[in-house]
């Protein structure tokens, strides 16, 4: 059975003055309205607020074209039917307590017509949810004289449902996709302290682990505080007999304390680990002497230094990106030597007249 959406036609006053350059209507009363009658079938009635609104606007100016106005809903029958204004989808606008708006660059001869007083009504048809009666779509407009019922006594509001099912695509009764923000995923890898070329089942079981020990983490931060709250109120009343329903015993603490201490200690190990061999690749890191020395200080320590430390490019393997450039290590330097005297700016010729004088050729 394929799915059905209903629409209606919603009739409300025009403003008397159709002068020159575009006029504001209002298309669709704001809040929940129905029709005296009952309508819609088995709802309270059609909804619009603030958010509806917002989801209808784009469905509207997303198509790209204006809306027509036309007289009475109108079927052409063998010969075209004239249009009465159109709507531009950019002028579309909600108001708080008043509800969709828009702007009407109505033609000369429905503009001598309202002017006359031959037209009294707008009628936008409308398509809504048949579960909840939020207004959906707004497909067009069309100038009436017979709306049905008063929806709003402010604005002298009418409505008057024109069919009960329109057949239509499923999309057309949903809300718009919002298209999904492009996900980097090599700043996803760098983040989880995984390599640049891991493949998505890598990133997915890392974030899986984490995700576990951040639980992990939470349990026992809560029963480590709940805890320390049942310690003070021991300590607040030493005479007192303890409730054995309340507290746990002290085995029971200690253990919980040595799991969440042993987890922190785990993954500050793994950051440290993963922060040591990006300065090593970035060269920010001269050699595994360095390495050693710099874990000995503590991740604190560590993080200070590489925010803080140049990359030496001498030292990573991709600085030529796997192409040879034509470029030949020095005869007389070592890449470590080479790597020390970019990182520290010193001369070359002075540090082998000073090498040399430090440690002549045997």
């Amino acid at each position: 059975m394929k799915h059905r959406a209903p629409f209606a036609a919603l009739s409300l006053p025009l403003a008397t003055d159709a002068g020159a350059g575009p006029s504001p209507v209002v298309l669709i009363p704001d809040g929940q309205f129905a029709a005296s009658d009952g309508r819609p079938p088995g709802l309270p009635g059609w909804r619009l607020d603030a958010d509806i609104a917002a989801r209808l606007i784009r469905r509207v100016q997303g198509r790209k074209t204006k809306l027509v106005v036309n007289y009475e809903h109108a079927e052409p029958v063998g010969a075209p039917l004239p249009a009465a204004g159109w709507i531009d989808p950019a002028s579309l606008a909600y108001v708080p307590g008043t509800g969709l708006t828009a702007q009407v660059d109505w033609l000369p001869k429905a503009r001598d017509m309202l002017a006359q007083g031959e037209y009294a009504y707008l009628s936008p048809v409308i398509r809504y949810d048949a579960t909840s009666g939020a207004v959906l779509d707004l497909l067009l407009a069309g100038l009436t004289n017979t709306p049905a019922l008063d929806v709003l006594p402010a604005l002298s509001a009418r409505l008057r449902l024109v069919a009960a099912d329109l057949e239509d695509d499923p999309a057309s009764s949903q809300p718009p996709e919002v298209p999904p923000m492009p996900l980097d995923l090599a700043k996803l890898r760098e983040a989880l302290g995984l390599a640049a070329d891991a493949d998505n089942d890598a990133i997915l079981a890392q974030a899986a682990a984490l995700s576990t020990a951040h639980a992990q983490v939470t349990d026992l931060e809560a029963k480590l505080s709940a805890l320390e709250a049942d310690k003070a109120a021991l300590s607040t009343a030493p005479g007192a007999a303890p409730d054995p329903s309340q507290y746990v015993p002290k085995a029971v603490y200690d253990e919980a304390v040595a799991k969440l201490r042993s987890l922190a200690v785990t993954n500050d190990a793994a950051e440290m680990d993963r922060l040591l061999q990006q300065g090593l690749s970035s060269g920010q890191i001269v050699g595994q002497a360095q390495a050693d020395w710099l874990k000995g200080q503590g991740i604190a320590a560590l993080r200070a230094y590489l925010d803080g430390a140049p990359a030496v490019a001498a030292l990573t393997r991709t600085q030529t990106q796997g192409q040879d450039r034509g470029a030949r290590p020095d005869p007389v330097l070592s890449a470590e030597e080479a790597a020390v005297l970019a990182q520290m700016g010193l001369d070359r010729d002075a540090y082998l007249k000073t090498r040399a004088t430090l440690f002549p050729a045997a």
